[in-house]
């Protein structure tokens, strides 16, 4: 039950609120609209894709060194200490 409850907070609401966040709040501080046609859409799609990249590659480190899914809820077992965490392999 905690694995879904993570996964749906981390990996959609979090996101969600960030981005409709931001449109709420920019108005209220007067900030310039940034958006570029096509560009934005291709530009958001590559960090996303790269977002998720990496953080499918912590999970699965985490899961494969510290014996345990990587949430708050549920801490991993033994301490991690290879790529991406460390400068050394």
């Amino acid at each position: 039950m905690a694995v879904i409850f993570g996964g749906i907070v981390f990996w959609i609401l979090i996101p969600f609120f960030i981005v409709v966040g931001s449109s709420l709040i920019d108005p209220r501080l007067h900030l310039p609209r940034f958006f570029y046609g096509w560009s934005n859409i291709i530009l958001t799609w590559v960090l996303m894709i790269t977002g998720w990249f990496f953080a499918i590659w912590t999970v699965k480190v985490q899961v494969s060194s510290g014996r345990e899914i990587p949430i708050p809820l549920m801490a991993t077992q033994k301490l991690v200490v290879r790529r991406p965490y460390t400068k050394n392999s």
